[in-house]
């Protein structure tokens, strides 16, 4: 017993020893140190987050723009309808529509559309749909300032809305409904 104690005490002596030395027990070599990383603090940029922007008067479909002496529109503010747009213009609208938002509009099962297929079929497809939408609203589009728009267009006798957005400058239409009266 007295030889397991001497070899526990010694061992112990001797370990503490390396340790207030900063050295192993076994080896006696210097023990690593921890790395400790160095971190700088980086300073983040201001942001502003306040937004100022103007709000647009927007106009009912119906209502005529009131023009002073100098043909100009009164309100400098006023959110206006986009010009015609080309027959390459619409094409390109057309195309785009059914490319990003085809099964969206026609093909919905959580919001089916069977008066749209039916005017789908009977105008020959879903292209000719959304070419004709864009035809019939054509002149009448007024994006509000996040370049969104929600424009009322008749086909075949059917009335509806057309929402959509700008995509650079063709519009394209996100979704077609009849609105709730």
């Amino acid at each position: 017993f007295s030889v397991a104690a001497g070899g526990l005490l010694g061992g112990t002596i001797n370990g503490v020893t390396a340790l207030a030395n900063n050295r192993t027990f076994f080896t006696g070599s210097i023990r690593p140190q921890p790395i400790t990383p160095n971190y700088s603090l980086i300073p983040k940029p201001e942001l502003h987050t306040e937004l100022q922007v103007e709000s647009p008067t927007i106009r009912s479909i119906g209502e005529r723009p009131q023009f002073n002496s100098g043909n100009s529109l009164n309100s400098v503010n006023e959110t206006k309808a986009i010009t015609q747009f080309s027959g390459a213009t619409i094409d390109d609208a057309t195309s785009l529509t059914i490319s990003q938002k085809g099964n969206h509009i026609f093909s919905n099962n959580i919001h089916p559309k069977p008066w749209l297929n039916q005017l789908s079929t009977k105008m020959g497809g879903e292209q000719n749909v959304i070419k004709a939408a864009f035809e019939s609203a054509n002149g009448r589009i007024i994006p509000d300032v996040n370049g969104i728009f929600n424009t009322q267009v008749r086909i075949n006798n059917v009335d509806f809305m057309i929402r959509g957005y700008l995509n650079k400058s063709a519009p394209v239409i996100n979704t077609i409904f009849i609105p709730k009266r």
